[in-house]
């Protein structure tokens, strides 16, 4: 019994670690990254090597209507993992479709994956839509499933499709 109390307190502890150091990350990034982009890094005609995307929708969980899966759009693209990744942290974190603090995202239950080196984020708060960002190659952005038209207007306020 103590030895599953030590290894809950355990992973509380791990959690939050974890939310401090991406509180942290998040507040850097801030600092480091223009909002919106710069222009060459939203040119979806000419994407870098690592696209961030990002949907904003309900899956077909039996209440809401259900046209199929969340459309995909385009936020931005860079030349390195690195500068892509902590554009996604920071949509993810600071550019929520809430508005929600990045304190208060990081009490939401988060999926995150780190695959290949580059991030995927996925969030469905209590009564609200899915949001997730994520990263993918620049050649593999046109194959995923469910991408936005490549001339559909993003805006800088508001909700989706926007948001930068």
């Amino acid at each position: 019994m103590q030895n599953r109390m030590e290894k809950r307190r355990k992973k509380i502890r791990r959690i939050e670690d974890e939310k401090k150091k991406i509180s942290k990350e998040i507040r850097e990034y801030s600092n480091m990254i223009k909002n919106p982009p710069k222009a060459p890094n939203r040119d979806k005609t000419k994407p870098l090597e690592f696209v961030v995307w990002f949907l904003d929708g309900y899956g077909n969980n039996g209440w809401h209507s259900y046209d199929g899966p969340p459309t995909k759009y385009f936020d931005s693209s860079f030349s390195s993992k690195s500068d892509a990744n902590k554009r996604a942290l920071y949509k993810f974190y600071k550019k929520n479709p809430w508005g929600l603090d990045v304190e208060e995202m990081l009490e939401q239950d988060t999926k995150c994956k780190f695959d290949h080196g580059l991030h995927y984020l996925q969030v469905t708060p209590d009564d609200s839509s899915t949001y997730t960002v994520g990263v993918v190659p620049a050649a593999a952005f046109k194959h995923l499933d469910n991408v936005g038209n490549s001339d559909d207007e993003l805006s800088e306020e508001g909700s989706s499709p926007g948001i930068w």
